[in-house]
């Protein structure tokens, strides 16, 4: 019996996907790495359950600048590091992502699905913590990469910000796209749009942009409660990405709904 059930696992796992999504997983962070998550003038709002924990890693960091956090040492020290909201998101990711696996991906989703997005995604947090801390972090091995190896000045303006939403749009969009093509998917938002998709009989491209802008529509609410400031350049260039990745995602992935339908 146990050796039967080996072979099954055995059958339905492709280690082909598996590496091509790990490399995708590896594409998607550095490009995040490079244009979104350095110390920009004009912020860019993650998307997905990462773009919440960099939400909540902004307010932690902008409530411990108001000596709020003085009671929790270890936390308010933390704070300070320039690595602190890639490697927060990366813990939030990761713990979301295991609650998202018990309860919605394992109980209702396919098998050969579950197994590639639950390595992508525990691949995904871990170059998550490693990138945020070598390139964005202050005494990181690969710091030379900052600012996608200095080209674009964290001070910035407007034109500048663009160039950057444009890159990694297409960027993350192509390794997003080609991960939910091969069977996989980067987890967190993706396991919830992949169920709606299943269920509702809709292209998972448009839950999963959806998903995408009522995160990025909550990170604007949080950080306006707490900071009283409303970043309108960061707005208009987080929707250029949501829409951007959101449509490369269903270009790539156009014939396979088709057969689908």
């Amino acid at each position: 019996m146990i050796k039967k059930n080996l072979k099954k696992i055995k059958e339905k796992i492709d280690f082909k996907v598996i590496i091509l999504g790990i490399f995708l997983s590896f594409i998607y962070v550095l490009s995040d790495a490079l244009f979104v998550s350095g110390q920009y003038k004009i912020k860019i709002y993650t998307t997905g359950i990462h773009g919440i924990g960099d939400a909540i890693a902004k307010i932690l960091k902008d409530i411990n600048n108001k000596n709020y956090l003085s009671k929790f040492p270890l936390l308010s020290n933390y704070t300070r590091y320039n690595e602190f909201n890639g490697f927060f998101a990366g813990i939030f990711y990761g713990i979301v992502n295991i609650l998202l696996f018990l309860f919605i991906a394992f109980p209702k989703l396919d098998y050969k699905f579950n197994i590639n997005s639950f390595i992508n995604s525990f691949v995904l947090f871990i170059f998550v913590i490693i990138l945020a801390k070598q390139i964005n972090g202050d005494n990181g091995y690969l710091y030379k990469m900052k600012n996608c190896f200095g080209l674009f000045k964290p001070e910035g303006g407007f034109l500048i910000s663009f160039i950057r939403i444009i890159l990694t749009s297409i960027i993350a969009g192509i390794a997003h796209g080609f991960a939910i093509k091969i069977g996989s998917s980067t987890g967190g938002t993706d396991i919830i749009a992949k169920y709606l998709s299943n269920y509702k009989k809709k292209d998972i491209s448009f839950y999963i942009t959806i998903s995408n802008f009522l995160i990025c529509l909550i990170a604007v609410i949080i950080i306006f409660i707490f900071k009283r400031e409303f970043e309108w350049e960061s707005l208009i260039l987080s929707i250029i990405k949501i829409l951007m990745t959101g449509y490369l995602i269903y270009f790539i992935n156009k014939k396979k709904n088709l057969k689908k339908s």
